[in-house]
């Protein structure tokens, strides 16, 4: 998907998390990545990560822009 509208490589702008309990923690993602003949891309997310054996999972994943349109429209999600 993120191929075929252009999307180069993907890296992390800024990341923050918030603990909630010994089990739970909130972390929320800035991502920004390169297009081909477009502004370069920015992408927020929210990842809800639960420790289970000693492992960090993923419990729930929040995307903040909606992709299609996105992906879609070389203009949009520009970080402007």
């Amino acid at each position: 998907m993120f191929a075929d509208a252009g999307v180069g490589e993907l890296r992390r702008a800024a990341a923050s998390q918030l603990v909630l309990d010994d089990r739970h923690i909130v972390v929320s993602a800035e991502w920004v990545a390169s297009r081909d003949g477009a502004a370069p891309l920015a992408l927020k997310s929210t990842f809800l990560l639960r420790r289970e054996d000693g492992q960090l999972r993923i419990v729930v994943y929040l995307n903040h822009n909606d992709l299609h349109a996105v992906l879609a429209d070389p203009t949009a999600a520009t970080g402007s």
